[in-house]
């Protein structure tokens, strides 16, 4: 379940048609497809899903709330799912990568933060390939990148505070024009949740 998308924006000033549509795609699509492909993946004698989070699963990320809270929702789903699905012969796995380039769009939120988070940008082809040899492994927790594992290691003995203030840091947009998104609701765009 690779499929998602993210922004970079106050939350308060995000349109609200982006938030419900990253909301279905990050989260009710990823809940639907598994539904749906358990019964098959049953029939095999060995079958494996990875649902791809990102390192917003472990971390609250400013100025990118909800797409922390889809992909917070994504691991504790995963982290359930494998307990329920212990028994049998579905593995689950939970890919939890940084910054990887995906997309014109991720490139354009990445280049548009105070850019220091540029240490820790990877190739899709680097995060697809650990994640791949870890899955096979029945690892649940992969997270691709020596200096992402070196990160989540040091935020766990920090000082709360700490830590929010470098999210802040890194995660910061550069400048103060970012989109204004509450003129969705006034343009009457239809919402489809």
């Amino acid at each position: 379940n690779n499929a998602g998308i993210g922004n970079l924006e106050l939350f308060e000033t995000s349109a609200l048609d982006e938030i419900m549509c990253m909301m279905s795609l990050n989260n009710r699509a990823l809940v639907a497809l598994t539904y749906l492909f358990i019964p098959t993946l049953k029939k095999s004698p060995q079958s494996y899903i990875l649902n791809v989070g990102s390192l917003a699963s472990i971390f609250s990320i400013p100025y990118k709330a909800v797409y922390s809270a889809t992909k917070s929702f994504v691991y504790s789903f995963s982290a359930a799912l494998k307990l329920e699905l212990k028994p049998g012969n579905i593995s689950v796995s939970c890919l939890c990568p940084g910054s990887t380039l995906t997309s014109p769009r991720v490139r354009d939120i990445i280049r548009r933060t105070s850019g220091k988070n540029q240490f820790f940008i990877q190739s899709p082809e680097t995060v697809a390939k650990f994640a791949v040899q870890h899955l096979f492994g029945r690892k649940f927790q992969i997270v691709p990148g020596f200096h992402n594992r070196v990160l989540l290691a040091i935020a766990r003995i920090l000082p709360t505070f700490i830590t929010e203030k470098i999210l802040v840091d890194m995660f910061k947009p550069k400048s103060e024009n970012r989109m204004v998104g509450r003129d969705a609701m006034e343009r009457g765009v239809r919402l489809g949740w």
